[in-house]
């Protein structure tokens, strides 16, 4: 006596293909969603550099409408806020750098 008997499905019968597409769905679903994942994951986040630190930045660069060098002490979140509070003075940055207190001389 054979211990198990298994027979081709016959997909010409359309009542028993959309079992088959029922079972295969969530498997696709699954499969796409780990593709999708995998080319949307940013590779090296982890090893960007941190954005700063809360407190004074040295902003040096261009003035934008007269071109002419400017310099600016400015007290912000991290560098990119420094750097977006000093274009919202006119300022076209070239560099940024943390500062200490305003105290200091520079």
């Amino acid at each position: 006596m054979p211990l198990a008997h298994f027979e081709a499905i016959d997909l010409s019968d359309s009542s028993k293909t959309w079992i088959v597409v029922a079972l295969m769905f969530p498997g696709a679903v699954i499969v796409f969603g780990l593709m999708i994942t995998y080319l949307l994951r940013r590779p090296g986040k982890l090893d960007e550099p941190s954005p700063g630190e809360p407190g004074y930045y040295r902003v040096l660069g261009l003035d934008a409408t007269t071109g002419l060098k400017r310099e600016s002490l400015i007290h912000a979140d991290s560098r990119q806020s420094a750097e977006g509070q000093a274009r919202l003075q006119g300022i076209v940055v070239t560099e940024i750098e943390p500062a200490g207190s305003p105290d200091e001389p520079v």
